[in-house]
C-alpha cells in the first residue's frame, strides 16, 4: 500500500475484525517503533471516522525496549498485553528463552516496512513465527539487491489508484537560479523559507532541507538558522541527542529540518509539505514518498 493511504488503520481493523489474542507488531526503527504504539494505544482513526464507538475499549499495548532477565518476567508482561510493539533489532537480540515465550505466547505476527523481511535477520524471525498468523506490510514493493518476498501477495492496492483516488496531489516544483558561486544554498533556502513562511500563514507546514553528507548539514543548517523566526533542526547518524531531535521533529517543535537523506522510513510526519533539494545526486521518488498525502513544494540547484 503507497504510502499515506492507512496501512496502520488496516492492521488497527485486522487487530480487532479478527480479534487477535495477542499480537506482536515488528517495525525497523525506534520511532516507528512509538509512533505505531501510540497508534495502537488509541485505536487511531477508527473512532474519529465513526467505524468504531467511542466506548469500544482500547487495547493494552507493550513496548518492548528493555531487556527482559527471564522467561517468567517475559511471560507476565506478555501476558499483560493485548499487542507489543518492538523492532527486529531487539527481537535478534533476544535472549533465546524469552524469545521462546514470545513465540510461544504470539497468535498473530504483523511486520511493518516488510520489505525488510528477506534480509537475513528478519528473515529469521519471521522464520520462528511459522504456524502463526503472520501478515506483512509494506509500501516499497521492490528491494535494491533484487530479492523477491517468499510470502504470497494477498493484496495490493496500486499506485495510480492511490492518485486517483486523491491520496496524492500534484507536486510543485520551484527552481532556484544563482549564477554567483557559492551562493546557490543561499537563494534555495531564501525561496524555501519564502513558501514556507505563506504555507504557515494557513497550514502548520514543515521544511525538509536534504543534503548529501554531515558536513553539508552542518553548513545548511547555519545557513538557515539565521532565520530567527523559525526553529531549526539538524539530524543525521551519530549526531549526540540525534532520538530527542527526532521525537521533538515528530512532536512538530520544528519549522525546518535540515537531515542527510531521509528521516526513516515510516516516519509519519504529514505536515512535511516542502523539501528544499541542496544536493540532488539520488532519486528525487525516494524523497517524494515521505512527503505526506497532499502536496510538496522542491526547491533544487540549478
Amino acid at each position: 500500500m503507497p504510502t499515506g493511504t492507512g496501512k496502520t488503520e488496516t492492521m488497527l481493523s485486522l487487530l480487532l475484525l479478527v480479534r487477535c489474542s495477542k499480537l506482536l507488531v515488528v517495525v525497523p526503527t525506534d520511532p516507528l517503533r512509538e509512533q505505531i504504539a501510540d497508534k495502537f494505544i488509541g485505536l487511531g482513526l477508527l473512532k474519529k471516522f465513526g467505524l468504531l464507538k467511542q466506548e469500544a475499549h482500547n487495547p493494552v499495548v507493550g513496548i518492548l525496549k528493555k531487556r527482559l532477565s527471564d522467561a517468567d518476567e517475559a511471560k507476565k508482561f506478555i501476558d499483560s498485553c493485548n499487542v507489543i510493539v518492538t523492532t527486529a533489532s531487539y527481537l535478534a537480540r533476544m535472549d533465546e528463552a524469552v524469545f521462546k515465550v514470545l513465540v510461544s505466547e504470539s497468535s498473530h505476527v504483523f511486520i511493518d516496512e516488510a520489505h525488510h523481511s528477506e534480509a537475513e535477520t528478519w528473515f529469521s524471525i519471521r522464520e520462528a513465527f511459522q504456524g502463526k498468523r503472520i501478515i506483512q506490510f509494506t509500501a516499497t514493493p521492490y528491494r535494491n539487491d533484487g530479492k523477491k518476498s517468499r510470502a504470497e501477495i494477498i493484496y495490493c492496492f496500486p499506485l495510480k489508484n492511490a492518485q486517483r483516488e486523491g491520496y496524492f496531489k500534484k507536486i510543485e516544483f520551484h527552481p532556484v537560479y544563482e549564477w554567483e558561486k557559492g551562493e546557490e544554498d543561499v537563494a534555495i533556502a531564501n525561496k524555501a523559507v519564502e513558501i514556507l513562511r505563506k504555507d504557515r500563514e494557513d497550514y502548520p507546514h514543515i521544511l525538509l532541507a536534504r543534503v548529501e553528507t554531515k558536513r553539508r548539514a552542518d553548513e545548511i543548517f547555519e545557513i538557515y538558522s539565521k532565520f530567527t523566526d523559525l526553529k531549526v533542526a539538524k539530524i543525521y547518524s551519530g549526531l549526540s541527542g540525534k532520538e530527542s531531535i527526532k521525537k521533538a521533529i515528530a512532536n512538530k517543535e520544528y519549522q525546518v529540518v535540515v537531515c542527510v537523506d531521509m528521516l526513516g522510513e515510516g516516519f509519519d510526519l504529514p505536515e512535511l509539505k516542502i523539501a528544499a533539494f541542496h544536493d540532488v545526486k539520488r532519486a528525487f521518488l525516494q524523497l517524494f514518498n515521505s512527503l505526506g498525502d497532499l502536496h510538496a513544494q522542491s526547491m533544487m540547484k540549478s
